[in-house]
């Protein structure tokens, strides 16, 4: 036998051995591969990652930028999660929409209201980074103007947000009779808060970079008298979203109703990480702005592996608490959104 007909002979018995030896290890093992590949499945399904932001600061009101993923504990459902990482962002581009609640309780705060937005525009927006859109509400919602970074442009449509009395409408809140009106309040007249916060998180911040920070100034009394989505359902929208709500309750308390509902706002406002304020004079609107624009540009994204065995694309409730002696005797404040979503 010449040398190349050997060297086959060779490789042929080897190759045969294997697949004996393959064949004999499934034999005796027939189910150990099928089991192997469904832990695998089933350990994918019950540990996905989440990210949620979250925001701390000290009783100064000054950003804490030490943190470590050691310092905290994720609880989500009732179980401890485990935290992959806790990254510190600052400088991120900003996506934020002016909302301006133009219906019959804003009457004689719309002005004031649009001295607030101004100066808000003026005091956070970075031109040709950060993009704001203007957004006025009442029954309805009507975009003034689109994301931009032109802060001109955003001002001129700060300036076009009026309050549109409708027919027999007296100050007051009051529809004089007599008059050919719908048996339906009129649009101006009513407020649907959580349709218009859906809407912009659906059609307005949906156009956003994803790695872009999307926020919601709202500027209302957190009244609604005529929305078709519920409160809950807006909300997750936005937690969807990952678009925090920072809200300014502005109110006539000469208006026939509660002047702000701050129990609202604040609800609000904290189920989707951000906060609530209710400035009582002009003079503290300076520093409610410093403390939404540091807030919005040094965040922390805690990333971590959500294992509560729920599959699909379903809504999970989260808490986050510090876990550090030393950090928890500094009386810290954590804002986060207060859910998140797990997709398959």
């Amino acid at each position: 036998m010449d040398v190349r007909a050997r060297v086959s002979s060779l490789m042929s018995g080897w190759m045969l051995r294997l697949m004996l030896l393959a064949v004999t290890a499934f034999v005796l093992t027939p189910t150990s591969a099928f089991v192997c590949l469904a832990q695998g499945r089933a350990e994918a399904s019950q540990a996905k990652s989440a990210r949620v932001l979250l925001t701390v600061v000290d009783k100064n009101r000054n950003s804490v930028s030490t943190l470590k993923a050691e310092d905290i504990r994720v609880v989500s459902e009732g179980a401890a999660q485990e935290v992959l990482s806790l990254e510190r962002q600052t400088g991120t581009a900003l996506r934020l929409v002016l909302m301006m609640d133009a219906s019959a309780s804003q009457e004689q705060v719309l002005p004031v209201a649009r001295g607030v937005a101004l100066s808000f525009v003026d005091a956070v927006l970075r031109p040709q980074t950060d993009e704001a859109a203007v957004v006025s509400f009442t029954g309805e919602m009507t975009v003034e103007q689109n994301l931009t970074s032109e802060v001109e442009r955003v001002r001129q449509a700060i300036g076009r947000v009026r309050f549109v009395a409708p027919p027999g409408w007296k100050r007051g809140g009051i529809i004089v009779g007599g008059q050919n009106l719908p048996s339906a309040p009129p649009v101006g007249a009513s407020t649907a808060l959580w349709d218009a916060l859906w809407k912009v998180s659906d059609e307005v911040l949906s156009k956003a970079p994803p790695d872009a920070r999307r926020a919601i100034i709202l500027l209302t009394d957190g009244s609604d008298t005529s929305s078709r989505i519920k409160r809950d359902d807006a909300i997750r929208k936005l937690i969807e979203s990952g678009v925090v709500v920072y809200a300014v309750g502005l109110g006539d308390k000469t208006f026939p109703y509660d002047g702000v509902y701050k129990d609202t706002l604040t609800r609000l406002a904290e189920r989707t990480g951000g906060r609530a304020f209710f400035p009582e004079k002009s003079a503290e609107l300076d520093s409610i702005f410093a403390r939404i624009r540091q807030e919005l540009r040094e965040q922390y994204v805690v990333t971590f592996r959500s294992k509560d065995g729920k599959g699909g694309d379903s809504y999970r409730k989260v808490k986050i608490e510090l876990v550090n002696p030393e950090l928890r005797r500094q009386d810290l404040s954590l804002a986060y959104p207060q859910g998140y979503f797990v997709r398959p």
